[in-house]
């Protein structure tokens, strides 16, 4: 019998990793952070969706894994989550759960960079 399904994380940020990066390179290492997480992981969920679409799962794993990392330095903890699920789920060759997470996984990346860009936005970094 296997394990009983983990929930995840509520969207939203965790803002103690934002005060980890505040404090190990100032407010403009975070804007410089948020801004990478904000142009370069739209291309990493395309080819993580493109890779699951082609069955291309390798693909969709090392996108997953990027956002893992990407997603744990800002704080977007459902990103993160999501993520890790979707990295082993293509590590193991599980194309039909792997597709079932896309929507969910493109959904929290759209939050967290929102919450990220309105905290930006509103000085709150």
């Amino acid at each position: 019998m296997g394990r009983a399904p983990r929930r995840l994380a509520r969207p939203g940020i965790d803002s103690r990793a934002l005060a980890r990066l505040r404090r190990q390179g100032g407010v403009d290492l975070v804007r410089e952070v948020i801004a990478i997480f904000c142009e370069d992981m739209p291309g990493r969920l395309s080819q993580g969706r493109i890779g699951a679409e082609t069955n291309d799962l390798d693909a969709t794993r090392r996108a997953a894994h990027s956002l893992k990392g990407t997603a744990a330095t800002v704080g977007a903890v459902r990103l993160q989550e999501l993520s890790e699920l979707i990295e082993l789920l293509a590590e193991r060759r599980e194309g039909q759960a792997v597709a079932a997470l896309l929507a969910d996984w493109e959904a929290s990346f759209s939050a967290a960079r929102h919450d990220l860009t309105l905290a930006l936005d509103r000085g709150a970094i």
